[in-house]
């Protein structure tokens, strides 16, 4: 089920003129009215049954399906006149096309919606007409639409009430220190039943009652490893259950993590015998790479620490090659690679986003490779990505990432964006790391580079505004979790979110 509609700060005085700008906020919109209708599981369940993955055909671009009706047709207040928008499926897989429609503009975009994160990639104004004026008007009123009213004084201060209890009730984890008895024919049971309902359900997430079940009972961790492993090689196919079974072994993997934080020998042991099995299952190939690489990726976002060795051999049993290719095959290879990444994303953070994901088969030295590819690529969003790599728990990495920034920090190589995430990640990084980050901050200054300013600070930023953000933070509790709280000060919106 998606998400309610992402918060947009609505433009104020200092908005945007030119026609990127404007682009840009129009395709806001447009995300905002897609994250609303599909926060309706129906809504998502119904697309997704009528349009099941498709792609476009071989050397076509993708275009709207002829013949096809529309898959919503609804209207939005934006004043005295409401916005009518269309929703039409487009032939690639989750392709959509939006159209709006108000006496004063209109607007076309297209894109791909991610369910999962809640975002149009590749997203494009194909069509506009109306002035800048009226669109910003117009759009900022549909904006106050989606969002709603925000909470009243009464409201954040029981919120705020029910985060200082919950941090200060005490952790939810077992606290014994203990090694648990090996999961039992009673756990067994209980846990097929979990993936038989979880998998039957369209939101592939256990209950909060099954949640705290396999909370409290980590040794299912290796039984719920190997019942991954069987859905991903029964035939047929059954796509929601492997997805239920990665769904709930990311999260168990994450609560036995909790316990080796906690410093428990018997957590670091089973963690360590699910990435042997990891490196066995490679070595033997009893899986597609696909599914390999998801049960690696687990352990990236479950956040299991994952040592050079560990990464190494996981990388030689993933990537296996028949016949090894000669350097500068694989290097022309890792280029295309780079291309095809390029084109598919929409920002510097999906790259480090698609980097993360693999992290846990991909060692040090190659994350540092993949630095200075990054810096050295002809696409400005790939080089983009760079200065975030700085904040990688690998010293090495951090610094082959600074060398290369130094290396390409230039007027006609970088951006302002990428001058203020450098200077900003540089204050992050040890003292020991920051001589390259200084180099490529000052080469990139004395070159006429000027600093970005931040989105959302008055005068910068797609929407700028005047609005006040406060934060509160609830303690961390006992399995390491936080709770952040942003609220503007006029209270009209506010986003509560949980962190590690």
């Amino acid at each position: 089920m998606a998400k309610r509609a992402p918060e947009t700060s609505k433009p104020q005085d200092a908005a945007p003129t030119d026609s990127h700008e404007v682009d840009l906020l129009l395709i806001d919109v447009a995300s905002a009215l897609l994250a609303d209708y599909f926060f309706n599981p129906d809504n998502e369940a119904s697309y997704k049954r009528r349009y099941p993955a498709r792609s476009a055909p071989p050397g076509k671009e993708p275009g709207a399906l002829r013949g096809d009706p529309p898959i919503a047709e609804e209207a939005v207040d934006a004043g005295r006149k409401p916005v009518r928008w269309r929703l039409e499926a487009m032939s690639n897989r989750n392709g959509l096309r939006l159209t709006m429609t108000h006496q004063s503009f209109s607007a076309a975009i297209e894109g791909i919606w991610q369910f999962q994160r809640e975002t149009l990639r590749g997203a494009r104004v194909i069509q506009r007409t109306g002035s800048v004026k009226s669109i910003l008007k117009t759009t900022g009123a549909m904006l106050d639409s989606l969002q709603g009213p925000g909470p009243t004084a009464e409201e954040l201060e029981d919120l705020l009430a029910a985060l200082s209890d919950a941090t200060t009730a005490g952790p939810l984890l077992n606290e014994r220190a203990e090694e648990p008895p090996p999961a039992d024919l009673d756990d067994r049971l209980r846990l097929k039943d979990i993936v038989d309902q979880v998998t039957r359900r369209s939101k592939s997430d256990a209950s909060p009652e099954d949640r705290a079940w396999l909370e409290q009972t980590p040794q299912v961790l290796p039984v719920l490893a190997e019942m991954t492993i069987q859905a991903m090689t029964s035939k047929p196919r059954q796509a929601n259950r492997i997805a239920a079974c990665l769904n709930m072994l990311t999260l168990q993997l994450e609560f036995v993590r909790y316990r080796l934080d906690r410093g428990w020998d018997w957590a670091q042991r089973m963690l360590a015998a699910f990435q042997q099995r990891l490196i066995e299952l490679g070595h033997e190939e009893t899986l597609d790479q696909q599914d390999w690489f998801a049960l690696a990726a687990a352990l990236t976002e479950a956040r299991v620490p994952v040592s050079n060795d560990v990464q190494q051999a996981l990388a030689e049993a993933g990537m296996t090659i028949a016949e090894p290719a000669p350097p500068e095959e694989l290097l022309s290879s890792l280029r295309t690679v780079s291309a095809e990444m390029a084109a598919l994303v929409g920002s510097p953070f999906e790259v480090i986003e698609a980097l993360s994901s693999a992290a846990a088969v991909m060692p040090a030295a190659l994350r540092s490779f993949m630095a200075t590819e990054l810096a050295l690529s002809p696409h400005s969003i790939l080089r983009e990505a760079v200065p975030m790599m700085l904040l990688d728990a690998d010293a090495t990495v951090r610094r082959s990432a600074a060398a290369a920034m130094a290396q390409v920090a230039g007027a006609e190589t970088v951006s302002p964006d990428w001058l203020r995430r450098a200077i900003a990640v540089r204050n992050w990084i040890p003292s020991i790391d920051r001589v390259d980050v200084d180099k490529a901050i000052y080469k990139a200054r004395a070159a006429g580079v000027p600093i970005g300013i931040w989105p959302g600070t008055q005068g910068g930023g797609t929407y700028p505004t005047r609005d006040e953000i406060v934060f509160y933070a609830s303690v961390v509790d006992g399995s390491g979790a936080q709770s952040i709280l942003a609220v503007s000060k006029s209270g009209r919106t506010g986003l509560l979110a949980p962190c590690c």
